[in-house]
């Protein structure tokens, strides 16, 4: 998918595609049937930065997720039940499932290996279930668990470190970064 937004001075000006509109529908669907289960989870890479924005700043192919590890059976169920099929296991302990009919992939790491993969990076001291890199945002009117501004700039940073092939959206993630810089956007410290 092409980046198609653009960047003014009034925010990003992206018109998402009917497919765009039926994917942010089923990841709202995901959510709320997660938080009603007393799922804990956080959305990680361009969905949770678009809802620290506050609305979508171009197209995703995926949804990333962060489970923690008492809730892994719990969300493997809500998306079991919202037509998720299991699809494979990456190296990296990434849990991929796939939704035919939307056409999305949803990945989902388990927080034990986040922070494993943290730890072998030389990261010490980060809890992922910490208030201190704990945020929220929202898309479309649902609330969104995610990680603060600084966290995502770390993972950005670590990635682009560990692996040859850069990020395709790293230019565009940066004026995201710029913009939400620019702006009072402290963490909601709600907690994941």
């Amino acid at each position: 998918m092409t980046d198609e937004s653009h960047q003014s001075e009034s925010g990003f000006e992206y018109i998402p595609s009917q497919e765009q509109k039926e994917k942010l529908e089923l990841l709202q669907s995901v959510i709320t049937s997660l938080q009603k289960k007393g799922v804990r989870f956080a959305i990680a890479g361009g969905y949770g930065l678009d809802a620290l924005y506050g609305s979508l700043t171009r197209n995703h192919k995926d949804y990333d997720f962060v489970v923690f590890d008492d809730s892994e059976e719990s969300f493997r169920e809500v998306v079991t039940k919202l037509g998720f099929n299991h699809n494979s296991i990456k190296e990296s302990g990434t849990v991929v499932f796939n939704h035919g009919e939307v056409g999305v992939e949803l990945e989902y790491m388990p927080a034990s290996k986040v922070q494993e993969f943290l730890q072998n990076a030389g990261v010490v001291g980060i809890d992922l279930e910490s208030d201190e890199i704990a945020s929220s945002g929202e898309l479309n009117g649902v609330n969104v668990p995610t990680f603060n501004l600084e966290t995502y700039r770390m993972f950005d940073s670590l990635q682009n470190e560990r692996f040859e092939n850069p990020d395709p959206h790293a230019p565009h993630k940066q004026r995201v970064y710029d913009a939400l810089g620019t702006r009072d956007n402290s963490p909601n410290n709600e907690g994941i």
